[in-house]
């Protein structure tokens, strides 16, 4: 049975990056208690990251190219899924010349090219209504709102013995931000995107049928050079005349998935609606 593209990504990182990161933090875990509990000579705790470094390192190498081959077999949508795999940071990376890739490997990955000469064929999915409106999530707002309390309190209760005016102030400044902008998500019951058979309309940018809507998609854009200040949103993009539309989608009462999945039901309706 097919597994959808989220399925996969998923998968990838779950059976690929989530080991590997394990045997990492692992290492580090073990080389602290070595080194604060039992006073192990440094080359013997230089030894024991080093070996949890190469043991993660190996097992990458391996697991990566096994769960490749076991997405290609089985995604239901081949292109989709090279992109998606692509911006999660899962395939064309820096890292794949480590790759462990046997000769059996090889040509398994060989005989699954063809299916990159056919296009991606989508379904109707007839349930899905004529028109899809989506609005801010309301337990997301409300739980930004709780957190902005909490650290209100929290400002309240730590700073009132010692006074620190800078403290109270920075997580007041903090604490008012997400009681603001969870309050403000929660009552707002603008749409922020209307999506439906005839095109798209969002907060940002008027209806646009979909002969003029080109490019559409549900993609993740990872910000910042290093690991340490690296942030990742997820837009709705699209180009149109004139433009090219790209809207967050934090807080959205709608999945990545549930979207991306109406987007390709309703750009089907539309090319069946114009032939």
């Amino acid at each position: 049975m097919p597994v959808t593209v989220q399925e996969a990504i998923r998968k990838g990182n779950l059976a690929v990056n989530l080991p590997a990161g394990g045997f990492v933090l692992a290492a580090l875990v073990t080389m602290v208690v070595l080194d604060n509990g039992y006073q192990c000579p440094t080359w013997i705790i230089a030894v024991t990251g080093g070996a949890g470094f190469l043991l993660a390192t190996v097992y990458w190498c391996i697991a990566t190219t096994k769960w490749k081959i076991w997405a290609y077999q089985n995604v239901d949508h081949i292109h989709e899924f090279e992109n998606k795999a692509r911006e999660a940071r899962l395939i064309d990376t820096p890292s794949d010349f480590m790759a462990y890739v046997s000769s059996a490997d090889k040509q398994r990955l060989e005989q699954l090219k063809h299916r990159f000469y056919h296009k991606d064929v989508f379904n109707n999915d007839i349930p899905v209504p004529a028109e899809t409106v989506i609005r801010f999530s309301k337990k997301a707002g409300g739980a930004m709102a709780i957190v902005g309390l909490l650290v209100a309190v929290f400002a309240i209760f730590a700073y009132q013995k010692n006074n620190s005016v800078l403290g109270r102030v920075v997580f007041g400044g903090i604490a008012a931000y997400f009681i603001f902008t969870g309050l403000k998500e929660y009552f707002t019951n603008k749409p922020q995107i209307i999506i439906s058979d005839k095109g798209i309309q969002t907060i940002k940018t008027p209806f646009h049928p979909w002969r003029d809507i080109k490019n559409e998609d549900v993609r993740t854009i990872v910000t910042g050079s290093t690991p340490r200040h690296r942030n990742s949103n997820t837009y709705l993009v699209y180009d149109y005349p004139g433009g090219t539309e790209q809207l967050n989608l934090d807080d959205l009462a709608i999945s990545d998935e549930q979207l991306q999945h109406l987007l390709h039901v309703y750009r089907l309706r539309s090319e069946k609606a114009t032939h």
